[in-house]
């Protein structure tokens, strides 16, 4: 049985702020540097109905974004997308390999 999306969004929170060192800087560059473009992309693993994969990638991507502009980050500089599980980067047949598809994915450019 897969938890509910509120569930996951905390854990997506709790992820982000593990990890906000990273995002802190991505921050800082998209700052000094209006030009620049930001995607960030939500990936899932393969476990559970396309519709709620689908919701869950679109969500963890928005949680990045609303950090990003907590920071001070131009919304017209980011565009999100949720990929769900179309582009996995390991191996689906093991928890390890799930565990690794579920991601966010940050794409620069100018």
């Amino acid at each position: 049985m897969l938890p509910p999306l509120e569930t996951i969004d905390l854990l997506i929170s709790l992820i982000i702020v593990l990890n906000c060192s990273l995002l802190d800087r991505i921050a800082e560059i998209m700052k000094v540097n209006s030009n620049y473009k930001l995607t960030i992309k939500g990936h899932t693993d393969n476990d559970g109905e396309f519709d709620y994969n689908q919701t869950l990638s679109e969500r963890r991507a928005v949680s990045g974004r609303d950090y990003l502009l907590n920071k001070g980050v131009n919304r017209m500089q980011i565009q999100t997308v949720g990929y769900y599980y179309s582009q996995p980067l390991n191996n689906e047949n093991t928890d390890e390999g799930r565990a690794k598809n579920r991601r966010i994915e940050l794409e620069i450019r100018n």
